[in-house]
């Protein structure tokens, strides 16, 4: 004990002087920024110190987000159909390899052949500080089978394999752990059986293999309560440790353990050996199984991540939380406390994003020995500038920052964070690589309006006569704004000529112009005729104006007064056509 609390003295002295704290004024340590750069560019990653054991690591399931498990189900998912022994499913696993290796872990790929098909298999390794002879494993398959982008199976269990090593590759554990993706999981367990194979002939003392394959499919708030956990009569016991697991964390997990029984994917190939392991998966099982449907979108991102953080959680109790001292002193009264320095992580953007214009940069920061009292991010060379920080409670911190990204050049810029907690001590840095890509402002909207004037009526006017009328149009909208417009509508009765008919480009400065307009009236006496002309805005048709208009044709005084020698006309027309010009008919 002696060793840890001088650690502790040391590490405090040191985080102490790394900034002053006077009137809201902070120095960062650049130095400590500098080097962890320079660490990170090397594809290494620094661990994180933890002084003492301890069962507590609600620290590192929280840190488990939807935006990380969604991150890398999309980029999974974006490379299409991973059938075993194509081009696509090899740009997987190298992606996977590039990721482990990114995190500063030991990676290998496993090249296996079995009949025609021929891939590899992904491994990284933290070797345990304590037991490194004994292994537990976290694993899911990374292929899919044809014409089927996989989301679900099953780039949401090889999510939660990176999700793991992406939260505990930072920290020291007891006993070796391996993260695992499988190829020739949908050929019946190829790669995995390749795997264990070699394990087993090589005396690997695999303690226990965790194998997660379908876990974000749920329909209903039942399904979403609910998750299965497989195994055989050897790794039975590992449903209750999975739920007692889930028992300590619920408030992070909020999962109910349901025993499946028997059933297989590639935990088979290890019950084949003798080596315990269980098998996660959805409790409603998918609709879109082995289709072209199953898609990220079909996915309860929040159900996914609460299996994810399951399944590390029950890794990381098994491995165990070391103080990187190699003492595995279980009498030592301080082994049920541990201490993690305060913790930083930007969430959004995701590293090797592009981003324009504006961005709102979100992460989260936690010290479970006393709160987050700042949360600083760098922008490239910038200054440090102080985040929005909101602590949720139990050492746990949501932090924004705004940037507006037009302030910096095009190009790869670092994003750096920095956690403080109440007593003054320094987190690691941690950081994000994205590129600005900015977009030029589009030219504001310039929104025309239409204003038409005028009522037309005539009255007393013959049938089939020519009539002619007139109404104005005007662009009374922004500034500069362009109008199109056009007669979309007249009565139905007549017959009308509009000159013009339709006009483009009509700005306010043009001010108000008329349209004439000619109207053959109907074939029929002494009626009154009523109706509309709408004019409209060809660009926005619910901008339009109504002229009304009405017409009354004239009455026929002779049909009043000689009714009857009106008939004997109209039946003798060729011998009285000058009557009938005298009498006006």
């Amino acid at each position: 004990m002696k060793f840890k609390l001088i650690v502790i003295l040391v590490i405090g002295i040191i985080a102490m002087s790394s900034f002053t704290i006077s009137a809201g004024e902070f120095t960062i340590d650049e130095l400590q920024i500098e080097e962890i750069f320079k660490i990170k560019q090397n594809s290494t990653s620094p661990k994180l110190s933890t002084l003492s054991v301890s069962g507590n690591l609600a620290g590192l399931i929280w840190q488990i987000d939807e935006s990380m498990v969604s991150n890398y189900i999309q980029t999974l998912e974006d490379f299409g159909p991973r059938l075993t022994g194509t081009t696509a499913c090899e740009d997987a696993g190298n992606y996977i390899f590039n990721v482990f290796n990114s995190m500063g872990l030991e990676v290998r790929r496993q090249y296996w052949t079995s009949g025609s098909y021929s891939s590899f298999n992904i491994e990284a390794t933290i070797y345990g500080e304590t037991n490194p002879d004994e292994i537990y494993i976290i694993c899911g398959h990374y292929d899919s089978v044809s014409g089927c982008p996989g989301a679900d199976d099953n780039a949401a269990g090889t999510a939660a394999v990176l999700a793991a090593a992406d939260v505990m590759s930072n920290f020291n554990w007891d006993y070796t752990i391996r993260f695992v993706a499988f190829s020739g999981e949908e050929q019946w367990m190829l790669g995995s059986l390749e795997y264990v194979e070699e394990a087993s002939n090589n005396g690997d003392d695999i303690k226990a293999a965790l194998n997660v394959d379908m876990i974000g499919y749920a329909l209903t708030e039942d399904h979403r309560s609910k998750v299965k956990v497989f195994t055989d009569s050897t790794s039975h016991w590992l449903v209750p440790y999975t739920s007692s697991v889930e028992d300590t964390y619920t408030d992070l997990i909020d999962l109910t353990i349901i025993d499946g029984g028997y059933d297989y994917s590639d935990n088979w190939a290890f019950w084949q050996y003798g080596y315990s392991a269980n098998f996660y998966h959805e409790f409603k099982f998918n609709d879109y199984y082995h289709t072209s449907e199953d898609t990220s979108d079909k996915l309860d991102m929040d159900y996914d991540m609460r299996i994810t953080r399951l399944a590390m959680a029950t890794l990381g109790e098994l491995a165990g939380l070391s103080d990187g001292s190699g003492d595995d002193d279980d009498d030592d009264d301080d082994d049920d406390y541990i201490y993690i320095p305060p913790y930083v992580k930007i969430d959004n953007p995701f590293d090797r994003t592009t981003v324009n214009n504006s961005l709102m940069i979100t992460g989260k920061a936690y010290d479970f020995h006393t709160y987050i009292k700042y949360v600083f991010l760098k922008i490239g060379d910038s200054s440090w500038f102080e985040a929005d920080l909101n602590n949720v409670g139990n050492g746990m911190a949501e932090w924004s920052f705004p940037w507006d990204t037009t302030t910096v050049d095009d190009g790869e810029i670092i994003l750096s964070a920095v956690s403080i907690n109440r007593e003054g001590i320094q987190s690691p840095v941690d950081y994000t690589t994205v590129t600005v890509q900015n977009e030029e402002d589009p030219e504001p909207v310039k929104n025309p309006d239409l204003e038409s004037t005028g009522s037309i009526q005539w009255s007393d006017i013959k049938p089939k006569l020519v009539v002619q009328g007139e109404f104005t149009i005007e662009n009374v909208g922004d500034s500069e704004s362009e109008l199109d417009w056009e007669i979309s509508d007249t009565p139905d009765w007549g017959d009308w000529t509009f000159n013009p008919s339709e006009g483009y480009n009509l700005t306010p400065e043009d001010g108000s112009f008329s349209i004439e307009l000619q109207l053959v009236t109907p074939d029929e006496k002494n009626q009154n005729f009523t109706g509309e002309i709408k004019v409209v805005n060809k660009a926005d048709v619910s901008d339009y104006n109504i002229i009304p208009v009405s017409l009354t044709t004239s009455k026929n005084k002779g049909f009043e007064i000689y009714p009857r020698l009106l008939q004997f006309l109209e039946n003798h027309q060729n011998l009285f056509s000058l009557l009938r010009q005298i009498l006006g008919l």
